[in-house]
């Protein structure tokens, strides 16, 4: 699964189309640009052809040429050509059709596929919404938010007892007090 970086706000989900990264600046004269991406590995996740500059409808741009630079991409559009339309789109987000992420073994899961699903104990209360994932460097964490509170779930296979994303539910076990420190 690509590994969600951590996001001042939930990564963008708009019908078909989810948000994959900020563009923060230019980059050389002929219209490159730097982009923050909100998955890691995004390059290998994504074939990276087209990209949308709105959730729904507007502007789609042609991508030329992707590459990594420290924890950026590059990225070259084919109807970007200078630095000055580059910096028109500077700030701006990239949006993404969701059918054109390469499909993942069966249960992986993309992080636009967990973010918004509800979570349940497998005594069947209702614990929350996942708001975010975390990256920790030897798991993911879930951040749920519900009446308890923030609750975080390390994404392992001892605490996650199935993952319905046709459902939207993900169903955790209490171990080890996991779900205590809320009451």
């Amino acid at each position: 699964m690509p590994t969600p970086v951590r996001n001042p706000r939930r990564i963008g989900i708009s019908g078909s189309r989810v948000a994959v990264g900020k563009i923060t600046r230019p980059h050389g004269l002929r219209g490159a640009l730097h982009v923050f991406p909100y998955a890691q590995n995004l390059m290998d996740s994504l074939p990276m052809e087209e990209i949308f500059l709105e959730p729904e409808g507007g502007q789609r741009l042609a991508v030329r040429e992707v590459r990594l630079q420290n924890s950026n991409l590059i990225l070259s559009f084919w109807d970007i050509d200078t630095l000055e339309r580059a910096q028109f789109l500077v700030q701006r987000e990239l949006w993404a059709e969701k059918s054109s992420f390469v499909p993942l073994p069966p249960g992986d899961y993309y992080w636009f596929e967990i973010e918004g699903l509800a979570v349940q104990s497998v005594e069947g209360e209702c614990l929350g919404i996942i708001q975010e994932i975390l990256e920790t460097g030897s798991n993911d964490v879930y951040v749920v938010q519900g009446e308890r509170g923030e609750i975080l779930v390390p994404a392992i296979r001892d605490f996650i007892e199935r993952i319905d994303v046709e459902a939207g539910i993900v169903t955790i076990r209490n171990l080890s007090g996991l779900l205590d420190y809320a009451d």
